[in-house]
């Protein structure tokens, strides 16, 4: 949800946003005797909540847009990924267990895009989320076309 307020040249817009990740694990097994492994089927569901500010603005009379976001990212619900495992010859299964992501999260974004024609636009954009002990950093790339 968000609302665009001009201001200037420039737009800006207060945003929320939620999103639900749910991750489905099957059942499946390596091949190879005894110490080959088992993963036993699991779901795990992750939420979203996110609060920010985006903000957009043409540079002079160029077809290019300069873009930004800034906001307050947290997760919540299963925030450290596992995986239920067992040895093919084993009856007692255990769990490993990834990198936990950050409860709380400032999150940033910049990029550029030119309107290449009416109904096609390129970009480039930089993103990073940062948290305690918690580091992601992105660079994308995007084509838009409209028709």
């Amino acid at each position: 949800i968000g609302y665009a307020l001009p201001y200037g040249p420039v737009s800006f817009e207060p945003f929320a946003q939620i999103a639900a990740v749910t991750v489905r694990t099957s059942r499946d097994a390596e091949t190879g005797g005894p110490t080959a492994l088992q993963v036993l089927g699991r779901d795990q569901r992750l939420g979203f909540s996110t609060l920010g500010l985006r903000a957009e603005m043409q540079l002079g009379a160029t077809p290019l847009l300069a873009r930004g976001m800034l906001g307050w990212r947290h997760a919540f619900g299963d925030t450290t990924p596992a995986a239920n495992l067992a040895f093919i010859g084993a009856a007692t299964p255990f769990q490993t267990f990834a990198a936990p992501l950050a409860r709380n999260a400032l999150v940033a974004e910049a990029g550029l895009a030119w309107r290449a024609t009416a109904t096609t636009t390129l970009g480039v954009s930089y993103s990073a989320a940062l948290g305690d002990n918690a580091r992601d950093h992105a660079l994308k790339g995007r084509l838009d076309v409209r028709f």
